[in-house]
């Protein structure tokens, strides 16, 4: 069982904008996995904040893309 999925992240995977955004629930249940795994000694404390740090962040955009 996968407590919190990765999500999709190939680039032939569009969404149009504004859905999936405030991802509340990926953000619970990624932090949610990460302390499980603080408490079964299988992650450091450090890596659960990094991880939650990163779930709340997620909907920012990937790619800084101007043209010149």
């Amino acid at each position: 069982m996968v407590p919190a999925a990765l999500g999709t992240y190939c680039g032939w995977i569009l969404r149009a904008r504004g859905f999936g955004h405030g991802a509340g629930s990926y953000v619970a249940a990624t932090t949610a996995a990460a302390r499980g795994l603080v408490e079964d000694g299988l992650m450091l404390e450090e890596d659960a904040k990094r991880t939650a740090a990163a779930a709340a962040n997620c909907d920012r955009p990937r790619h800084d893309i101007r043209l010149k």
